[in-house]
């Protein structure tokens, strides 16, 4: 079983196998299957509160598709108006996890 090394630099994993180096959001998203045009924005640890919080976002200028079958929609479209949506996800270990990412209003 490989083990994770945390590298001299605090926000960065070592695979000892590939020897790459992964940072926190890029761990995050490889976790969390995000895939481009997303990506994970931030990510929030608070041991006090017992939170883990996830900002997922989505590179500007993407298209998303759409379909609509009875109104005969369908294409891929720019998201021009998004609201931030909150989703609670199974625990981290013992930590609360949410993921917040902005999701189009239409």
């Amino acid at each position: 079983m490989d083990k994770l090394l945390k590298s001299p630099h605090s926000s960065h994993i070592v695979c000892p196998r590939s020897s790459s180096m992964l940072n926190r959001k890029d761990l995050s998203a490889k976790a969390l299957i995000v895939d481009k045009p997303w990506f994970v924005h931030e990510i929030k640890f608070d041991q006090n509160t017992g939170k883990l919080g996830t900002w997922i976002d989505f590179e500007r200028g993407s298209t998303f598709y759409y379909e609509d079958k009875e109104l005969g929609i369908e294409g891929h479209f720019k998201a021009n108006d998004t609201t931030d949506k909150i989703w609670r996800h199974l625990n981290f270990f013992q930590y609360r996890m949410l993921s917040s990412c902005l999701d189009s209003k239409g």
